[in-house]
């Protein structure tokens, strides 16, 4: 499969590629607030065909390359921007650690292992002195497990409080 940019750039993916992308891509749709999707949905029908092929492009772009997202891709809509930000940051570890730890400096062996525990939760990692193990999983990783954690219950009690006021207003 083939996705495009803004410049016709073109990237060849595999199929468990594109079925992350696509797994995330609809996740941050289905999460979307109401005030983001009227955003979303609001423009004619090839702004709105674009601005999917922009948010399953910059989906990939965070996912393989541990980039952070770019608003002016996104025609600056700010509660769409708002809305995919805080759901990669519970997705994708790498994307957590980029836009929540300015400071951690993110070098090819911390891609590589926060792609691997993605994929490999039990994993076991031997480095060197001064790779910043201690840090990666003493601190980087701790948070962001906490912080999906804490995401989590937080969606569960809207989810609860949303169906108990729609109870009520069909009643």
């Amino acid at each position: 499969m083939e996705i495009k940019n803004g410049n016709d750039f073109e990237l060849l993916l595999s199929y468990r590629q594109i079925q992350q992308i696509q797994q995330y891509a609809t996740e941050i749709i289905e999460n979307l607030p109401p005030k983001a999707l009227d955003e979303l949905l609001g423009g004619y029908f090839y702004d709105q065909e674009d601005l999917l092929n922009e948010i399953f492009y910059q989906v990939n772009s965070v996912l393989q390359l541990g980039s952070s997202l770019k608003s002016e891709k996104l025609g600056y809509l700010e509660d769409l921007e708002k809305s995919m930000d805080m759901t990669l940051r519970k997705l994708s570890y790498n994307y957590f650690k980029t836009t929540c730890l300015p400071t951690f400096h993110q070098g090819w062996r911390n891609l590589e292992w926060g792609n691997l525990v993605q994929l490999f939760p039990w994993s076991l990692f031997l480095a060197a002195r001064g790779h910043g193990k201690s840090f990666e999983w003493t601190f980087a990783f701790v948070l962001w497990r906490l912080r999906c954690c804490v995401e989590s219950e937080r969606r569960n009690r809207e989810k609860q409080r949303r169906g108990g006021q729609r109870k009520e207003s069909i009643s």
